[in-house]
């Protein structure tokens, strides 16, 4: 989690899904201070009134839905928008593209980034990440979930890449990709 607020530009908006990510960004920002100026919001917790309700007291009115109205409020803001990869609502409806764990949502008729320029910066984002430790197993819980989503952000890429024919950077994509996946135990 860490990671993932570190790598988000000032004032961004990140909407996530699940509850490692929804707490735990929530843990880091309430206790430890961290990222106060990135709005972290739960997308499974849109449907409730009072998580609304408290949003909008802090100047981001949201509609339960977090699909494409989703996106269309929070890109009224101006504010950086990114979004958990299975929000596809958002990502069918609206350009996008990886960014580290999320994906960076733009407003209808803005171009992404070439692949080649994606990868690039996300070799920085990644650079900058605190991976210097041994690789979780496939049965450590949230932190194997944590290396799973980082191996399949170089996946996208990769995939993006090939699309345009450049194969040997999608091979090294899906190499940063395999290094980044739980150890096999």
């Amino acid at each position: 989690m860490q990671n993932l607020l570190r790598s988000l530009p000032p004032s961004a908006i990140a909407v996530v899904i699940s509850e490692d990510q929804c707490f735990g960004g929530r843990y880091l920002q309430l206790a430890r201070g961290q990222r106060p100026d990135v709005s972290f919001i739960c997308s499974e917790l849109l449907r409730r009134d009072w998580y609304r309700a408290a949003w909008a007291k802090r100047g981001l009115v949201m509609p339960s839905d977090p699909g494409a109205p989703l996106a269309t409020s929070l890109l009224r803001t101006g504010r950086p928008v990114f979004v958990d990869r299975g929000l596809s609502g958002v990502l069918a409806a609206f350009p996008s593209y990886p960014f580290g764990v999320l994906y960076r949502v733009l407003p209808t008729g803005t171009a992404p980034p070439t692949p080649s320029e994606i990868a690039l910066l996300n070799r920085d984002l990644y650079a900058g990440f605190d991976l210097d430790y041994d690789r979780p197993g496939r049965d450590d819980d949230f932190a194997a979930v944590a290396h799973r989503r980082y191996a399949a952000a170089w996946a996208a890429i990769a995939s993006l890449l090939d699309a345009t024919g450049d194969h040997d950077a999608a091979r090294d994509a899906l190499d940063v990709g395999r290094s980044l996946q739980p150890r096999p135990d």
